[in-house]
């Protein structure tokens, strides 16, 4: 199964997409390139970071997952690609937990990434 998941400032509370109130309008992340990269080795310390804008987690017969994170250390939203079912959604939600991040998924009803539903 393959996900791409969009990491923006959402309202706290919601349960989906919908709930988001007209007009919202997203901050900056609380967290900058250089933390959301250290929550990702502490959760996958054989990310490669190599490239800054492009962190990499290749488990070859597991899962897959390269978070896009741009080119600036302040974000406004980033993005994740992952594929290989549960193991990645678990992994990306332990990362997004320790940041304190959410995500939308399209591909969910409620629109949000819920990896435990």
């Amino acid at each position: 199964m393959s996900r791409d998941l969009f990491v923006v400032d959402l309202p706290p509370g919601i349960a989906s997409v919908d709930e988001i109130p007209d007009g919202f309008v997203p901050a900056e992340l609380k967290v900058s390139r250089s933390d959301i990269i250290e929550a990702i080795r502490a959760e996958a310390p054989d990310a490669d970071a190599a490239d800054a804008a492009w962190v990499r987690v290749d488990r070859p017969g597991s899962c897959s997952i390269e978070f896009n994170l741009g080119e600036g250390e302040r974000l406004r939203d980033f993005s994740v690609h992952t594929s290989g079912g549960v193991e990645a959604d678990r992994l990306v939600a332990r990362i997004l937990d320790r940041l304190a991040l959410r995500a939308a998924d399209p591909a969910e009803d409620s629109g949000l990434f819920q990896p435990w539903t």
